[in-house]
């Protein structure tokens, strides 16, 4: 069977009830995520920082089941933690 024959199987096979929540909480996410723009406000440093992997998928989702930004979430948990 050619790719091409192959891939076109793949798209006529219907959506199982398993991948359309997959896709639900996967738009949820993506629909939170904002693409990076340059923060020039005065008040705000763009800042870069590696995480680890797991970490990074728990953020995102908290920041997504939250309806608030990673950004936000962060800003909050460092505050928190320099002022403790």
């Amino acid at each position: 069977m050619s790719k091409k024959a192959k891939f076109a199987g793949l798209l006529s096979e219907e959506e199982t009830p398993t991948t359309k929540k997959k896709e639900d909480v996967l738009s949820s996410i993506s629909s939170n995520t904002v693409t990076q723009e340059t923060v020039n406000t005065g008040k705000k440093k763009k800042a870069t920082y590696e995480l680890d992997i797991e970490l990074h998928k728990k953020l995102k989702l908290y920041a997504a089941l939250n309806e608030i930004t990673m950004t936000e979430v962060v800003e909050a948990a460092v505050k928190k933690y320099i002022d403790d």
